[in-house]
């Protein structure tokens, strides 16, 4: 057990205060990012898993973002019957797989959206 420094009393106030684990979140209805506390674990390995699940999720919103994104420009050019809708449908094979690999989408889920979309690519081009 650690023991206080010296000149530190511990008060019932400061007994009762946990220590809190303060990180951004960007995914506001606002689109604004806001400094939120989370408690802190007591144990330091727990702390240190809760720092890197913060960093993660934060990368991990990114790509998972960006293969919604590639997705959706895919639909609406494969509706559009846009003449470059393969190059957009190649895109969100791209953005997908990479979600898949770094693991921010489970691999049968972006296998499922890919082919989901193929099978809407192949509708509108038989039209």
């Amino acid at each position: 057990m650690r023991r206080r420094p010296p000149g530190l009393t511990l008060t019932p106030a400061l007994a009762k205060m946990k220590p809190t684990l303060v990180h951004w979140e960007s995914h506001r209805p606002s689109g604004r990012r806001a400094a939120v506390e989370t408690q802190m674990p007591n144990i330091r390995s727990a702390a240190k898993r809760a720092r890197q699940d913060l960093r993660r999720r934060d990368r991990n919103r990114g790509y998972r973002s960006a293969a919604r994104t590639a997705v959706k420009r895919a639909r609406e050019s494969i509706e559009e019957s846009d003449p470059e809708a393969p190059e957009a449908v190649r895109q969100a094979y791209i953005a997908l797989d990479k979600a898949a690999q770094r693991g921010a989408i489970h691999a049968n889920n972006a296998a499922r959206r890919k082919s989901r979309l193929k099978r809407q690519q192949k509708k509108s081009l038989a039209e």
